[in-house]
């Protein structure tokens, strides 16, 4: 019974030609922003549908101290994943901001682009800024197919390289729908990650911010 349960909760959320009303998406943020984390370490481990993946992938040799910050800012506004995969609304968008601990990410997954798409929802627990490595952990809420955890961060290393690193670990809750999710999953971590590279070394440094407590902070 649970199971169908939360199929027809994760249908619930699927839109053809998708969720074009973007007031509508709003006003679900605003429904859901204080939904907290479902994840839940301990319990993962210790089931056999859990997936984990772990990778660094150089982004540039010699790198710079802007370029470093530049790469810090783009993930503070959650600009990761690919816009063919998914469209972004959150919190911080709104408040025209870096990220923070407690912001909410809506997701619209787009399972086939401009025909099929799907809802969820990540809270962000913690905020990664330290002097060389900087980024992000976000969390599945209960609005979502899985429950997961996903860090991202920019670490700018001693000899001046630059790397993304990515640790993620997820179950996905839909059993009929485990492996396309699975291998949508990792199509899109692979692809985000080659595209971030390109599209940071492809456009003008912007400013960044030094550190989100000055963003958040210089708001007005």
């Amino acid at each position: 019974m649970m199971h169908h349960r939360q199929l027809w909760k994760s249908l619930s959320r699927v839109s053809l030609f998708g969720w074009r009303n973007e007031e509508m998406i709003q006003s679900y943020v605003q429904l859901y922003k204080k939904n907290e984390s479902v994840f839940h370490s301990e319990t993962l481990s210790k089931e056999k549908h859990t997936n984990k993946d772990y990778s660094e992938s150089l982004v540039a040799a010699n790198a710079t101290k802007p370029l470093f910050l530049a790469a810090a800012d783009k993930l503070w506004q959650f600009q990761y994943f690919t816009p063919d995969t998914m469209s972004i609304y959150s919190t911080f968008q709104a408040e025209n901001r870096a990220m923070q601990k407690g912001d909410l990410i809506c997701e619209r997954i787009h399972i086939v682009p401009g025909f099929l798409e799907t809802m969820v929802f990540n809270t962000v627990v913690n905020i990664i800024d330290e002097p060389q490595k900087k980024g992000f952990v976000v969390d599945s809420t209960e609005i979502h197919d899985e429950i997961g955890r996903l860090s991202c961060c920019v670490e700018f290393r001693d000899n001046q390289d630059l790397y993304l690193t990515v640790d993620a670990t997820c179950m996905f809750l839909v059993a009929p729908f485990r492996k396309l999710a699975r291998y949508m999953q990792v199509q899109a971590h692979n692809k985000a990650i080659t595209e971030f590279r390109d599209s940071l070394l492809s456009q003008p440094l912007p400013k960044p911010y030094s550190s989100t407590e000055k963003a958040v902070n210089n708001r007005g």
